[in-house]
C-alpha cells in the first residue's frame, strides 16, 4: 500500500511539472493547486495513516483522493471521456480489491453519482468545457488521459503482483499443510507402533510373572516379538553360566515360527567383547549355514542400566526396523532380569538342596558315627587278637582306614552346618606341609615351581588337620588354574608377633583376580570356571572362621596372595588336662573300679563293654537314662561313660542326677 501511495505521489508530481513547463499558462496556478493540492493533501495523510492501525481509514483517504482530483481533472482539463476510462476502472478496482466488494459498490455508486451530477450541470450550461478555449486542449487531454492509463496499469500491476504474492503463499502454505499432515500420519503411525510395542510389554510382564522357566517364557514371547518388529530371526544371548541362547526364527515359505535353543561361546564371547557385526555373522555362520546371513540388518540392543549385562538381544531383517531401539533395548532389560530371576531362583533351589543335605547329614551324623566307631572299635580289637598274622593285620589295617576316610567325610559334610564338630588339636603345621609337600610337585607338574619358605620357631595352631590339608590344597589349586604356561607358587609361614597369630600366605605369579569379581570370590556358587561348583574358597572360609581366623585377598595383573591368619593359644590348661585325665585313668586302672557305659546305639555299646572288659574292669551297660539310674541304684558305680544325644532324656540328665545322688561318682 506505502509502495503504491508512493508511486502516485510521483506520478502526480510529474504532471503537475508537465503542465507548469510545458504547458504553462494552459492552466491558471490558481487552477492547478485546485487539481493537484487536495491530492498531495489526501495522498500524504493516506501515506501517514497507513504506518499506523488506521489502515482502513488510510485507504478511504486515499480513494476519496483518488475522486476529487479525477473531478477536479475532468472540470479542468480533460472533460468527461477519460472518467469513463479511468476512474471508475482505478477507484472500483482498488476499493474491492483492498476493502471488499460491499465498499466497491459504495464507491461506484458515488462516482456515477458525481458523473450524473457534472452530465446535468454541462447540459444546463451550468458549467463549460474547460478545454475548448485554448489550442493545444487536445494535446492536454491526451496527456492527462495516458498518465491516468499509466496511473491504471500501475495500480493493476501492484495488485496483479500482491495476488500472485498471496497465491505463491497459499500453494506454499499447502504445501506446509501436506507436509504437516504427512508427519502428523507418521507420527500417528509411530503412536500405533508404540501402543502395539506398549502393549506387547505389558503382556510380556505379564508371562514374567507367570513363567517360572525360560523355555516355556521365550516360546510363547518371542513369535510376539517377531510380529511386532517384522524382524526374521531374534536371539537371547545369556551371559549367565550354564544358560544357552535361545533364537527364534521365520520360515520363509511357511511362515511358521520356531524357537530352539543351541550353545555358541564364540558369539558369547564376541558379543561380551563387542566385536563387529561381521563377527558376529561370522559366529552365526556355523548354526546357520543354510541362511545368507549377509542379506540381513543387524540391530543388537544390551541392558543399558547395568554396566556388564547379563543379556543381549540380536535382531535380524531384511530391512531397517523403524522406531524400535527404545521397544528392544526395553526388552532386553526384561529378558536379563528374567534371567537374573531364573539364576537366582536356581541358586536358591541350590541352597535349598544344600540346607536339605546339611539337616540330613545334621540327622544321620550321629548314628552314622557311632558305626563308625563300632567299625574302628571292631578292626582295632581284630588286629589285637590278629597276633602276628600279617596278612590278616594288613587287611584290618584297611578297613581302619576306609572308616577313617568315612569320617572325614561325615566332617565333610558337616562343614557348614552350625552343629559341626570339629575334631581340633595342636598341629605342627610346617611338618603337615612337609608331609604334604610331594603330592602338591606331583600335581603342580615340571612347569610350575613350589617353595615353601617357612619361620625358625613355627608355633603350633589348634586346628582340624584334614581341614587345613583340603584348604591348602583348595587354594594351591586355584593358583595353578591362574598360571598361563610356566610360574611358581610359594607358601610362606610368617609368626606374627603384634597380632599373635600365624599367617600362611599362598603366593602365584598367575593373571590375578579381576576387580570386578574380587567382591564375589569368596561366595558361595561364584565361579569362573567351566565346571566349576563355586564352593572351594567358600568352604576355605568357613574353615577359617571355624578357627577364629581371618583370610585376606591381595591380588593384581602380577599374581595373587592369600593369606590365612590362625590366632595362636595358650596350650597350658590343655596339657594340664591330659595331664590330669592320665593320672585318673591309670587311677582307675589300679583300682579296678566299677564302670557304667549309657549310649542307645547297641554296638557301640557292646564294643566299649567288651573293650573295658578285656582291661578288667567291672562293666554295666544300659541303653537309656531311665536304665542307667536303675544300675546306679542297684550297684557302686566309679565311673559313668554316657552319650549324649540319645531318645527321650539326654546325657546332660544323667549327669545332673549323678552330681544330686552319686556325688563320688565320675
Amino acid at each position: 500500500m506505502q509502495f503504491l501511495l508512493v508511486m502516485l505521489l510521483i506520478l502526480s508530481g510529474f504532471v503537475h511539472l508537465l503542465l507548469v513547463t510545458i504547458y504553462d499558462g494552459a492552466l491558471t496556478t490558481a487552477q492547478l493547486w485546485s487539481i493537484f493540492g487536495p491530492e498531495y493533501l489526501i495522498l500524504g495523510l493516506s501515506l501517514i495513516f497507513t504506518t499506523t492501525r488506521w489502515l482502513k481509514l488510510s485507504t478511504h483517504l486515499f480513494l476519496c483522493g483518488m475522486v476529487l482530483t479525477q473531478i477536479m481533472v475532468i472540470c479542468f482539463i480533460t472533460g468527461p471521456m477519460t472518467y469513463i476510462y479511468v476512474s471508475y476502472t482505478n477507484v472500483v478496482l482498488l476499493a474491492g480489491l483492498i476493502l471488499g466488494p460491499l465498499v466497491a459498490a459504495v464507491y461506484t455508486s458515488l462516482i456515477v453519482g458525481l458523473m450524473s451530477l457534472y452530465a446535468h450541470m454541462l447540459k444546463q450550461g451550468l458549467i463549460v468545457a474547460s478545454m475548448s478555449h485554448f489550442a493545444g486542449s487536445s494535446n492536454l487531454e491526451v496527456i492527462a488521459t495516458n498518465a491516468c492509463f499509466v496511473f491504471t496499469g500501475i495500480t493493476v500491476s501492484f495488485f496483479i503482483h500482491r495476488q500472485t504474492t498471496l497465491h505463491h503463499q497459499i500453494v506454499n502454505e499447502k504445501e506446509r499443510t501436506q507436509e504437516a499432515l504427512k508427519d502428523l500420519q507418521f507420527a500417528q503411525d509411530i503412536n500405533k507402533i508404540r501402543a502395539k510395542q506398549d502393549s506387547i510389554i505389558g503382556w510380556i510382564g505379564e508371562q514374567l510373572i507367570f513363567f517360572k522357566y525360560s523355555q516355556p517364557f521365550f516360546a510363547g514371547v518371542l513369535p510376539k516379538i517377531l510380529d511386532t518388529t517384522n524382524a526374521k530371526y531374534v536371539f537371547v544371548i545369556p551371559k549367565v553360566s550354564g544358560q544357552q541362547i535361545v533364537c527364534s526364527e521365520v520360515d520363509e515359505i511357511t511362515g511358521e515360527v520356531s524357537v530352539r535353543y543351541f550353545v555358541n561361546h564364540q558369539l558369547v564371547n564376541i558379543i561380551a567383547q563387542t566385536h563387529t557385526l561381521q563377527d558376529i555373522q561370522h559366529a552365526l555362520k556355523d548354526e546357520f549355514s543354510y541362511v545368507d546371513l549377509s542379506e540381513y540388518t543387524f540391530h543388537l540392543e544390551s541392558d543399558s542400566s547395568l554396566d556388564e549385562p547379563l543379556c543381549t538381544l540380536l535382531l535380524l531383517s531384511s530391512s531397517q526396523l523403524d522406531d524400535s531401539s527404545y521397544f528392544v533395548s526395553t526388552l532386553s532389560n526384561m529378558f536379563t532380569a528374567f534371567l537374573q530371576r531364573e539364576g537366582t531362583e536356581a541358586q536358591l533351589r541350590q541352597l535349598q538342596k544344600m540346607e536339605t543335605l546339611n539337616l540330613l547329614a545334621g540327622g544321620v551324623a550321629h548314628d552314622f558315627n557311632n558305626l563308625l566307631m563300632s567299625i574302628m572299635s571292631s578292626a582295632d580289637l581284630a588286629t589285637q587278637l590278629a597276633g602276628n598274622n600279617t596278612e590278616l593285620v594288613e587287611t584290618l589295617q584297611h578297613i581302619y582306614w576306609a572308616t577313617e576316610r568315612g569320617n572325614a567325610l561325615t566332617r565333610k559334610l558337616l562343614s557348614f552346618t552350625p552343629s559341626d564338630v570339629n575334631n581340633t588339636e595342636l598341629v605342627n603345621v610346617g611338618e603337615v606341609i612337609a608331609d604334604m609337600t610331594p603330592l602338591i610337585h606331583s600335581f603342580l607338574g615340571s612347569n610350575i615351581g613350589f617353595v615353601v619358605h617357612e619361620h625358625s620357631t613355627c608355633p603350633s595352631i589348634k586346628i582340624d588337620q584334614q581341614d587345613f590339608e583340603n584348604a591348602l590344597l583348595n587354594l594351591i589349586l586355584n593358583s595353578k588354574d591362574s598360571i598361563e604356561g610356566s610360574g611358581t607358587i610359594e607358601l610362606i609361614l610368617k609368626f606374627n608377633q603384634e597380632k599373635n597369630t600365624l599367617d600362611i600366605q599362598v603366593v602365584d605369579t598367575g593373571n590375578g583376580i579381576p576387580e570386578r569379581h574380587l567382591g564375589q570370590v569368596l561366595t558361595p556358587f561364584f565361579t569362573t570356571k567351566d565346571h566349576g561348583t563355586g564352593l572351594g574358597l567358600s568352604m576355605v572360609q568357613a574353615f577359617v572362621e571355624r578357627t577364629f581366623g581371618k583370610i585376606t585377598i591381595d591380588t593384581s595383573s602380577k599374581g595373587t596372595t592369600v593369606t590365612m591368619s590362625f590366632p595362636l593359644q595358650q596350650n597350658t590348661t590343655s596339657k594340664q588336662s591330659e595331664v590330669a585325665n592320665s593320672r585318673f585313668i591309670a587311677q582307675i586302672e589300679r583300682e579296678h573300679a566299677a564302670i557304667l557305659v549309657v549310649d542307645d546305639e547297641p554296638l557301640v555299646r557292646q564294643m566299649l563293654a567288651e573293650y573295658l572288659t578285656r582291661e578288667n574292669y567291672r562293666v554295666f551297660t544300659g541303653d537309656s537314662v531311665s536304665s542307667a539310674k536303675t544300675i546306679l541304684d542297684e550297684h557302686t558305680v566309679d565311673l559313668v561313660l554316657t552319650d549324649v544325644n540319645m531318645p527321650l532324656e539326654s546325657g546332660v540328665v544323667l549327669y545332673e542326677y549323678c552330681v544330686d545322688e552319686f556325688p563320688s561318682t565320675k
